[in-house]
């Protein structure tokens, strides 16, 4: 009996220390993801107290509406930069306690080129933990709106005139909202962390499929339905805005390459793959999200099986309009109608 007792004393001693070898490794985990988070808030954008008194924006001026899709929606036209120095975030207090709104922004500055560039890709992401949601909206680039301390120009101008600071006032002014965090991320970042997860699925229409066969080395079948598509396809996917539907087919393309990111992370995510992952996200990120709070975040997202997702875009339908201003085409909407709509989706129960 004594001997079964030295036995059973032993395998508890040696249950014992593996439970605290794997707590030992989740607390190092733990550490290595807190300090590394760290790194991507250096040099965050200054939130300030002092910003101008809120006011609602004025309404979009009325334009000379364009019949049918303009010729020039997709050109970059030039702007002007004011100052180098980034404006900073206007402090806004929480409009509702369950809901995080993150705006989440891709440059399309190129290497060698001064300034800050414009937001190519500019989504707000915004997590509702009472209702266990989290949706995608995108600001199309065309959009007519007031830019505080500017004047009306298109959106994607407000991030070249003062970075992200002034790309989240202006959306905050004018549709009523609360954002205080950012992400900026790397577009090209999204290849390595694609072949990272080994692709993702994506449904494909047989133009698509022919444009990103026209941009990417590997090809896919010119097929309508769903694909699978490695890093390089998927970045030549999200910046397609040339198959007939412009920056409305763009938009949604991105948020369905991010949603199929999302997918897979949660599924088919190894542990052992987590860290590698990780390191390509903190090389093409940066954000003013504290470590607590990403994490938290990221617990909160990953642990729950039945969260929920939707998507939308800025203008909602038949709210918005081509038109013409001073020989430039852009997209004229009604601002409180989509303010409206945003709200609705957003906080709605």
């Amino acid at each position: 009996m004594r001997e079964n007792g030295n036995k059973g004393g032993s395998m508890g001693r040696r249950v014992l220390m593996v439970i605290l070898a794997l707590l030992l490794l989740a607390a190092g985990a733990a550490g290595y993801l807190y300090f590394r988070t760290l790194s991507l808030a250096k040099d965050p954008v200054e939130i300030v107290d002092n910003g101008p008194a809120p006011t609602l924006s004025p309404e979009t001026p009325q334009l000379e509406e364009i019949i049918g899709t303009p010729h020039d929606i997709d050109v970059d036209y030039e702007v002007d930069v004011i100052g180098s120095e980034d404006v900073p975030i206007y402090k806004k207090d929480r409009i509702d306690e369950d809901v995080l709104n993150i705006m989440l922004v891709g440059s399309d500055l190129r290497e060698g080129e001064a300034g800050n560039g414009r937001s190519d890709s500019c989504l707000l992401v915004s997590y509702n933990k009472r209702t266990g949601s989290i949706s995608l909206v995108s600001f199309m680039r065309d959009v007519w709106i007031n830019i505080p301390g500017v004047g009306f120009n298109r959106i994607n101008a407000a991030y070249s005139y003062g970075g992200i600071g002034l790309l989240i006032n202006t959306v905050n002014e004018n549709f009523g909202l609360d954002i205080q965090n950012y992400v900026l991320v790397d577009f090209e970042g999204f290849e390595s962390i694609v072949d990272e997860l080994g692709g993702v699925e994506v449904n494909l229409t047989k133009k698509e499929a022919q444009f990103i066969n026209g941009g990417s080395s590997a090809k896919v079948v010119v097929k309508d339905g769903m694909q699978k598509l490695n890093g390089e396809q998927a970045l030549v996917h999200s910046r397609n805005r040339k198959t007939g539907d412009g920056d409305f087919g763009r938009t949604r393309r991105q948020r369905e390459v991010l949603m199929a990111i999302y997918s897979k992370v949660r599924t088919d995510l190894s542990p052992l793959k987590l860290p590698s992952l990780l390191n390509n996200v903190f090389k093409h990120a940066k954000t003013n999200i504290t470590p607590e709070t990403m994490l938290s975040l990221g617990l909160d997202v990953m642990k729950s099986s039945d969260l929920s997702t939707g998507n939308g875009r800025i203008p909602f339908d038949n709210t918005w309009k081509y038109a013409n201003m001073d020989g430039r085409s852009v997209v004229s909407i009604n601002l409180a109608k989509n303010r409206e709509l945003l709200h609705d989706l957003i906080y709605g129960e």
